[in-house]
């Protein structure tokens, strides 16, 4: 279902590419196009909806937090969607967009996190990382317009999409940390 999802999405985004700026936005729409490519395989990667619970995972917990995880992966997808249509109108509705976009990312973090009964723990810090570029985004998106009217938009855009490409890459330093320092509790038994 969100494989279909995501294929909808991403092709409608990349639709409304505007043909007269390609040109001169054209990494800008390679760097939108990667940051849904990595929501993508962080889903299937970390989120794993379909796939199983967490070791320490409380299995009653399953159906009622996989609701507003699945939820608000789809609010993702309609945030990065209208970013991508607000980018390609030269909107500075973008900035807010794709700062509700990386905000949201949180929020399904910390859905995540709640799933696996893993609210208190390294990983639930891992996940506030993506506020970082949610808040540079929302700050520029809120700007009056005439302090934003001094600023070239693509160079905001750019400085947006390059603020995302550190908070990534410390999202997964992150992670490849928390995977080699978990250590499952004394009574976990495999398979369950």
């Amino acid at each position: 279902m969100m494989d279909l999802m995501y294929a909808s999405v991403i092709g409608i985004g990349l639709s409304k590419v505007n043909a007269a700026l390609l040109d001169a936005h054209f990494f800008v729409y390679l760097l939108l196009a990667a940051t849904i490519f990595e929501d993508l395989y962080l889903y299937y990667n970390d989120a794993n909806v379909d796939g199983g619970l967490h070791p320490d995972a409380k299995a009653s917990w399953r159906k009622f937090i996989d609701l507003p995880l699945g939820v608000a992966e789809i609010a993702i997808l309609a945030a990065w969607l209208f970013a991508i249509i607000a980018f390609s109108d030269i909107s500075q509705n973008f900035f807010i967009f794709f700062g509700v976009f990386l905000g949201l990312k949180t929020v399904a973090g910390f859905f995540l996190c709640w799933r696996d009964a893993n609210l208190k723990s390294f990983h639930m810090l891992q996940e506030l990382v993506f506020l970082c570029g949610a808040s540079v985004s929302l700050f520029i998106g809120f700007l009056p317009k005439a302090i934003f009217a001094e600023y070239e938009y693509i160079d905001a855009v750019a400085f947006v999409l390059v603020v995302w490409a550190l908070q990534t890459v410390l999202w997964w330093s992150m992670q490849k940390y928390y995977a080699l320092s978990y250590k499952p509790p004394k009574d976990h038994k495999p398979g369950m």
